[in-house]
């Protein structure tokens, strides 16, 4: 009976497509995020040397990069994903 049917997790290729297909949006809301009201909040000199490490395969999790990109989106009231069209 499906009622009775454990939950399952539905995994994505998130931390491929970050450093892939959605590269350019990151990318785009980590500049935006230097001219946010919260640029102060980050060393963004070492925000891109964990970006660049990502890139490059430390690529285990992905929620600090997701992280980022919603600061952004909040900070510049875009909050929206219009801009990425992959």
């Amino acid at each position: 009976d499906l009622t009775y049917a454990p939950k399952r997790p539905l995994q994505t290729p998130q931390r491929e497509w970050l450093a892939t297909d959605l590269r350019d949006f990151v990318e785009e809301n980590l500049e935006k995020l230097q001219d946010s009201p919260f640029a102060d909040w980050f060393k963004h000199e070492e925000l891109n040397k964990e970006w660049q490490a990502y890139l490059d395969g430390d690529n285990d999790s992905s929620f600090h990069v997701w992280q980022w990109v919603n600061c952004s989106l909040v900070a510049t009231g875009t909050g929206d994903c219009s801009t990425f069209n992959g």
